[in-house]
């Protein structure tokens, strides 16, 4: 029996980052989850031991960081298929810009329709209204055109951070 998706209000935004939408910010969970969904036990075992190889030889905190990411970048190829099934079933903005930043955070690959997905998804025209006040339609509309940016520049296996906050808190 599939599980019946709750209702997330888009309307609500804690900042005007690109994760800053709650709704942005729950499909982002939802994904782990359905990554989560595809680790198997051998995974596991590998994930265990790397990341105590890593902490025993004394690695920086950024090299322990960067494998987290890349052995979540692969398990989102893994289930790409899943992903790009429920960001379709879901078809909200904020599905697609999480599907974006998970995939640039991670490092995983991006087919082509994908991110004509996550562009056609990302447009200021859809967004500018929610925004009453000028310097929060500014924000918003600076990290969504980096957000553009970083999808249009972004190369598979190539680690992307996206500010979950803006940069001043």
């Amino acid at each position: 029996m599939e599980a019946i998706e709750e209702e997330v209000d888009e309307d609500v935004f804690h900042n005007n980052t690109i994760m800053g939408n709650e709704a942005t910010q729950h499909y982002y969970y939802k994904f782990e989850e359905i990554m989560k969904n595809c680790i198997n036990p051998e995974d596991m075992e590998e994930y265990d031991r790397e990341s105590r190889r890593l902490i025993d030889m004394g690695s920086p905190k950024e090299e322990r960081r960067t494998f987290h990411r890349k052995f979540n970048g692969r398990l989102i190829n893994r289930c790409y298929n899943e992903l790009y099934q429920y960001v379709n079933k879901i078809n909200s903005r904020f599905a697609f810009h999480a599907l974006g930043v998970i995939i640039l955070e991670y490092g995983a690959k991006m087919t082509d329709d994908i991110k004509t997905l996550i562009l056609k998804n990302s447009r200021w025209r859809d967004e500018q209204h929610k925004f009453k006040e000028k310097n929060a339609r500014i924000e918003r509309k600076t990290y969504l055109f980096e957000f553009i940016a970083r999808i249009l520049e972004y190369e598979e296996g190539e680690i992307t951070s996206i500010p979950w906050v803006p940069e001043d808190n």
